[in-house]
């Protein structure tokens, strides 16, 4: 009688097949978001940065970003309270070929709570997603939902390979 044993996969090697997965689904891709110059008053940077700096180079990128008001064609209904938007900015300064989306920004509250981008359906100047060479500007709103109380705290840009840029809110 064969006995057979089940390894479960450790969470590095799903992370690194994910992101194989990932990469391989972008690459080739060629579609341009809209893009602004970096540093004017719609992509000025929020507070304190850590891990870089405003407008310092972080392993090839810059990401700025700047709190405004929900786009007014947003018609969802927050689950968790209401909805918060940031006019983000990513440059990509001297990197090749580096895929910028909306799924690398995370917003994180005082209590520490972690909010991801709310999936809804606005196209309304949507940041992202691009493959960026050196000197493209991926510029647009990305909208969270946040219980009504929050105090917001920072906003990452992470892309979980080359750039972690915080914005201290």
């Amino acid at each position: 009688m064969k006995t057979f044993t089940s390894k479960k996969p450790t969470k590095a090697l799903l992370l690194v097949l994910i992101s194989a997965i990932l990469l391989i689904s972008v690459t080739g891709c060629t579609q341009q978001s809209s893009t602004s110059s970096i540093g004017n008053s719609n992509a000025t940077a929020l507070g304190n940065v850590s891990e870089g700096g405003s407008n310092q180079v972080v392993n090839g990128l810059i990401a700025t970003a700047t709190q405004v008001a929900v786009p007014s064609s947003e018609n969802n209904t927050p689950k968790l309270g209401k909805f918060v938007a940031f006019n983000c900015t990513v440059k990509n300064v001297n990197a090749s070929s580096r895929y910028v989306g909306t799924e690398y920004w995370t917003l994180r509250d005082t209590s520490g709570a972690v909010y991801y981008p709310a999936g809804i359906s606005y196209t309304a100047n949507k940041f992202g997603p691009a493959t960026t060479n050196p000197g493209d500007v991926v510029n647009g709103i990305v909208v969270y939902d946040i219980p009504q109380n929050a105090q917001l705290a920072s906003l990452t840009y992470n892309d979980y390979a080359f750039s972690k840029i915080t914005l201290t809110l």
